[in-house]
């Protein structure tokens, strides 16, 4: 592992800690839900070891198809501050285009900012909750690039990057522990492998989700 991806893996851990310690001893949750994911238009470049001969290259603007989108999440609301929470979230998703497939499964730590609206004896967090959240991922991706007859042969990278996983949705509480939220999400990374074969792409990804949320 490079120094880089170690120095990602320690940050990223240590926003862990400070995500889930937030609401540490407060109302928790678990999450889970599903939707569609559309990655944006991304130019792909594709460079290919070629020794003895000179490497070869090319570079494409791929359009990606719409995916299926869906995660778990965990994690907990403050006693002491009930608008301030953390998660951690597993998720899963796919970039397919032509001349270009990733599979990508993201796991961030996130902290959540809520707003409790129509708060009663029944709902003292309120029965409507606008949320927001953000933080940093590990985007864990296998992706292959086919170029051919362009260039000679297909790139394969099965690796990790950093990213950002941003998110905005609203909950409705329709029972003491169980409700329902509708959620925009945005996930940013890139693909940047740099060993003989390699290729590189800017991967950002607008999500729209519905989800079953379980407070205890």
């Amino acid at each position: 592992m490079s120094v880089c991806k170690t120095l990602t893996a320690i940050t990223f851990s240590v926003f862990l800690v400070t995500a889930t310690g937030a609401s540490a001893f407060a109302e928790g949750f678990i999450d889970l839900y599903g939707g569609s994911a559309r990655t944006s238009d991304s130019y792909v470049k594709v460079d290919i070891f070629n020794f003895p001969a000179p490497d070869k290259s090319a570079t494409r603007n791929i359009s990606f198809d719409d995916s299926v989108s869906v995660g778990v999440r965990a994690g907990g609301w403050s006693s002491s501050l009930s608008w301030l929470g953390g998660c951690v979230d597993l998720s899963y998703f796919k970039a397919d285009g032509n001349g270009m497939n990733a599979t990508v499964i993201p796991l961030s730590a996130m902290l959540m900012f809520r707003y409790p609206a129509f708060k009663s004896s029944e709902y003292p967090n309120g029965r409507l909750q606008p949320y927001v959240a953000f933080g940093p991922g590990l985007f864990f991706y296998h992706a292959t690039v086919d170029f051919q007859p362009e260039l000679q042969r297909e790139v394969t990278e099965n690796s990790f990057s950093a990213g950002i996983d941003a998110r905005a949705g609203l909950t409705w509480m329709f029972s003491e522990h169980w409700g329902f939220f509708g959620e925009y999400r945005y996930t940013y990374f890139k693909i940047d492998e740099d060993f003989l074969d390699n290729f590189s792409a800017t991967m950002e990804t607008s999500h729209w989700l519905l989800g079953l949320s379980y407070r205890f």
